[in-house]
């Protein structure tokens, strides 16, 4: 079987997505990757994981992006355990991501985190802001005190409660 597209369902429950979208296939991802497997792919200007159900000869669209990123793990669920979640998600109208979780092996569950990493020491990141950006500066200490980085919910919801004027203002 040749393998140059792979049909993704994205893993977030919604009906909106209960359908497949098409990404093209790097080589070196091509032998790794079945039905079942789990993927990273860009989508909605974001990347977020998503579940490998079929190998199109050729995409619905002219402009395919790529899978960023094949999970090292033997694959979820196989074709038999995808059709059953096809059939369950229809019948019970629930979005299917939610029901090839039902067919997936507990505890192989994943989540994405955003982190936002400081690249540079402390002193030289701080000799690039001005000193009248105070939020810049004050992110960078917060990073250097959390050995370099942090999760952006952890970093909003700091900056939340200590400052919620500043934060408000520079991100809403």
């Amino acid at each position: 079987m040749k393998k140059d597209f792979v049909e993704v369902i994205i893993d977030i429950p919604t009906a909106d997505l209960n359908k497949g979208f098409h990404y093209s296939l790097p080589d070196e991802m091509r032998n790794k990757t079945e039905v079942g497997s789990l993927v990273l792919v860009p989508f909605r200007g974001r990347q977020v994981l998503g579940y490998v159900v079929g190998f199109p000869v050729s995409p619905e669209v002219d402009k395919v992006k790529g899978v960023s990123l094949v999970l090292d793990e033997p694959p979820l669920f196989d074709w038999d355990a995808h059709t059953l979640s096809r059939w369950i998600s229809t019948y019970y109208q629930s979005p299917l991501s939610t029901t090839l979780r039902l067919v997936s092996p507990p505890g192989r569950g994943r989540k994405l985190r955003q982190e936002i990493a400081l690249d540079l020491e402390r002193k030289d990141a701080l000799s690039l802001i001005s000193l009248q950006d105070r939020l810049h500066e004050e992110i960078v200490e917060f990073l250097a005190t959390s050995g370099g980085r942090a999760e952006t919910k952890k970093l909003l919801k700091y900056f939340s409660s200590h400052n919620p004027k500043m934060i408000n203002t520079t991100i809403g």
